[in-house]
């Protein structure tokens, strides 16, 4: 895979990272729970794209003649859009609340199932381009460090268009993410 493939691949792989990261920060997160959440995804992005490599080296030594790939992508497709359509629920509930309860908290208690639902699938892609014999770790540090910036810039286009909606941003977002993780599912 060369340097172009490579990005393009890291940031289709990163829009689902990039597509939740702005529903999310429109309910105005704070910087620490914003940092917590980029170099997360960027070491979940890398730590499971590596793990997905590893992955398809063990099963083609064991199974050279079976192809997992399509079962691997749907189960992690699912698993993630479920815990989507968690978050999204929690923030569309919470946005019709009338003592609204500060969305932080919620971050806090559901930080992991949110990093590792917008994380899932780099395992399939490791595992996809472990199949397809490429295995550099490089490869894979590029992925998170994309995927990290891809949230990051989400994280500012949130901030601004929670500026512009106001205080029903977080039903916007709730939305978003459960229609995010319907694609996730349906596609």
């Amino acid at each position: 895979m060369n340097n172009y493939e490579l990005i393009l691949f890291a940031v289709a792989l990163g829009m689902d990272a990039f597509s939740a990261a702005i529903a999310i920060s429109i309910r105005k997160i704070n910087l620490e729970q914003k940092i917590k959440i980029i170099f997360g995804v960027g070491f979940l992005h890398f730590i499971l794209s590596a793990g997905g490599i590893v992955l398809a080296r063990l099963f083609n030594y064991f199974f050279s003649n079976y192809y997992f790939l399509e079962t691997i992508n749907k189960l992690a497709s699912v698993i993630g859009a479920l815990s989507l359509i968690l978050l999204g629920v929690i923030m569309i509930t919470e946005g019709f609340k009338k003592n609204k309860v500060e969305f932080n908290s919620i971050i806090e208690y559901s930080l992991l199932i949110l990093l590792l639902s917008i994380s899932i699938d780099a395992l399939s892609a490791g595992f996809g381009l472990g199949m397809l014999g490429d295995n550099t770790i490089i490869n894979c540090l590029v992925l998170g460090i994309i995927v990290s910036i891809m949230v990051m810039i989400a994280f500012f286009l949130g901030d601004k268009i929670s500026g512009l909606i106001g205080d029903e941003a977080i039903i916007l977002g709730g939305v978003i993410l459960v229609f995010l993780a319907l694609h996730l599912i349906f596609n």
